[in-house]
């Protein structure tokens, strides 16, 4: 598996969906107000009819903590070879099947020799990764900061009720309540 990590204006050459962004945006500019993520996956799926795009709408369970695989793994600073390594300063993170090494290249020439990264403890076994049992992040669900909860009651009444479902189901890491909706649907109707 390779991962590139792209530099800001210069995507052109890697990212060949900004014509797809143009699609979508231009399917929006005809649609109003969208309330859920499930209306925006709708228009996303609608706005291509040849070669229609795939949208893979994501549930609280897909979303699962890393901890269990970061406590098998070692952090490191230096290759294999003893040199100085910086993984924040990768372009490039390469991973090979059956290895317990990250390589890494510092720029996007692809002349550029990967350093080694063992991630391997040095005393004991390597734990296998398909050891390790990934637990949900959000068993229940992704509470938003107590700010932006605030905001969105105050723009309840802008949201017709229909789409009330998706708001009410929202809880806030200060209180943890859902959304009062009640006082605010008087005012909307």
């Amino acid at each position: 598996i390779e991962h590139k990590f792209l530099l800001p204006g210069h995507t052109f050459q890697f990212l060949l969906c900004d014509r797809d962004f143009g699609v979508i945006e231009k399917l929006k500019r005809k649609t109003q107000a969208m309330y859920t993520p499930q209306k925006w996956a709708e228009l996303i799926r609608k706005s291509k009819q040849k070669n229609p795009f795939i949208v893979i709408e994501m549930k609280k369970e897909d979303f699962v903590s890393l901890s269990p695989i970061m406590n098998t793994i070692v952090k490191r600073n230096v290759t294999v070879d003893k040199n100085p390594a910086d993984i924040r300063k990768a372009m490039v993170l390469r991973l090979v099947s059956g290895e317990h090494s990250v390589y890494i290249i510092y720029s996007h020439n692809q002349n550029e020799k990967p350093v080694r990264v063992s991630l391997q403890k040095y005393r004991g076994r390597f734990n296998k990764l398909v050891d390790c049992q990934l637990v949900p992040k959000y068993p229940n669900g992704r509470q938003i900061k107590a700010a932006k909860f605030k905001d969105l009651q105050s723009l309840m009444q802008f949201v017709p009720p229909i789409y009330s479902h998706f708001y009410q189901s929202l809880t806030s890491d200060a209180s943890g309540d859902p959304l009062e909706l009640e006082n605010i649907y008087e005012e909307f109707i």
